[in-house]
C-alpha cells in the first residue's frame, strides 16, 4: 500500500540558516521515513524558498528510490513567475520531474499559503514537520494536523 507523507517545512520567510544545512535536515527525515515506509507518495507545497529546497531534496530522493513518488502543490498555474529568473528555472525543474502537479485555485489567492498546508494534511497519512526557526507557523501545523480527521496524533 502506498503512503502519502506531506514534507512540510517551517521557517522563516529568509531563514537564518544556508540551503545546504535546510537541505540536509530535510535529507535526514526523507531517509528516516523511507527506512519504515519504502513505498511512498511525498507531498509538498512550494510556496517559498525553503519548501522549494525541500522539493529539490524530495525530486532527487525518489531518483534513487523505487516506490517513491512526489507530488508537488501549487497556488496556482504560473506562480513561478513570481520569483527571479534563477528561482524560475528551478521550479519549473521541480515541475518537471514530479509524478504530479496540483494547482489549488485557477488564480493568485490571499490565502493560497494556508489552502496548501490545509490541502497537504487533508491528503495524507503522514506528516513530516520540519523545524527550522519558526517555531509559531510549526505549532500551527501541528495544531491543523491534529485536528484532521486523518488519525494524526501530537
Amino acid at each position: 500500500m502506498l503512503i502519502t507523507a506531506a514534507l512540510m517545512v517551517c521557517t522563516k520567510k529568509y531563514p537564518d540558516i544556508s540551503e545546504e544545512e535546510v537541505k540536509k535536515s530535510i535529507w535526514t527525515s526523507l531517509w528516516i521515513t523511507l527506512s519504515e515506509e519504502p513505498d511512498i507518495q511525498f507531498i509538498a507545497g512550494i510556496n517559498c524558498i525553503s519548501q522549494i529546497w525541500a522539493a529539490e531534496e524530495l525530486i532527487r530522493v525518489a531518483k534513487k528510490e523505487d516506490g517513491c513518488q512526489v507530488s508537488i502543490i501549487c497556488s496556482y498555474p504560473g506562480m513561478e513567475n513570481k520569483w527571479d529568473t534563477i528561482m524560475k528555472k528551478r521550479i519549473k525543474k521541480i515541475l518537471k520531474a514530479a509524478d504530479e502537479v496540483v494547482y489549488l485555485a485557477k488564480n493568485p489567492n490571499k490565502q493560497s499559503f494556508e489552502l496548501c498546508n490545509e490541502w497537504l494534511l487533508k491528503h495524507s497519512d503522514m506528516l513530516i514537520p520540519i523545524y527550522i526557526g519558526n517555531k509559531e507557523q510549526y505549532d500551527k501545523i501541528i495544531q491543523m494536523a491534529i485536528s484532521t480527521d486523518r488519525g494524526y496524533t501530537g
